[in-house]
């Protein structure tokens, strides 16, 4: 006679041990098909609702949960739940940053239509767009219709940066004149 692997104690992340996983599921709140799916997934319940409620840390702040620091670092809940998996933390999430450890500020100079940028992320932020979107305008295989795209963006940004000198130029007459 073979044990039914579902007949197994199982241990959540706060150590209770359960008898099998119905009876995980039912202290737990969540459906028997859920408790399999993360120790089938993830090896553990360690992941099990970290979406609804338990807290997480990031660079030093409290968050209600692991979706609300992803937010805070700008990216999405998967890579939380990545970087929860694979390395029990968030220390390593996030937009690279000089000079944190595992967060290596990777941006490239990027120079275009007379204007320089540190990166494309501070590219795409300066244009307006979507990092995603500066990168397909920027990919070699590019349309003519990204390319064109692409070019009014940086039209848009040589205008707004000629507006606010203009206006920031005006400010200073303004207080000469006084």
């Amino acid at each position: 006679m073979t044990i039914h692997h579902r007949a197994q104690p199982v241990m959540d992340r706060d150590g209770t041990i359960y008898p099998s996983q119905a009876a995980a599921a039912r202290a737990l709140g969540v459906r028997p098909g859920t408790i399999h799916y993360h120790i089938d997934t993830h090896g553990s319940l360690d992941m099990l609702g970290l979406s609804e409620g338990s807290p997480a840390s990031w660079r030093g702040r409290m968050h209600r949960n692991a979706v609300d620091a992803a937010k805070a670092a700008g990216v999405n809940s998967s890579c939380a739940y990545y970087h929860l998996r694979t390395h029990g933390n968030l220390d390593r999430m996030g937009k690279g940053r000089s000079g944190v450890p595992g967060n290596r500020g990777q941006g490239k100079p990027i120079t275009m239509g007379g204007h320089t940028w540190s990166s494309k992320s501070a590219m795409a932020r300066d244009l307006q767009v979507k990092g995603r979107t500066l990168g397909n305008w920027l990919a070699p295989d590019a349309s003519d219709i990204m390319r064109a795209k692409l070019r009014a963006a940086l039209a848009g940004y040589s205008d707004r940066l000629m507006a606010e000198r203009m206006a920031a130029q005006a400010r200073t007459f303004a207080k000469v004149g006084k």
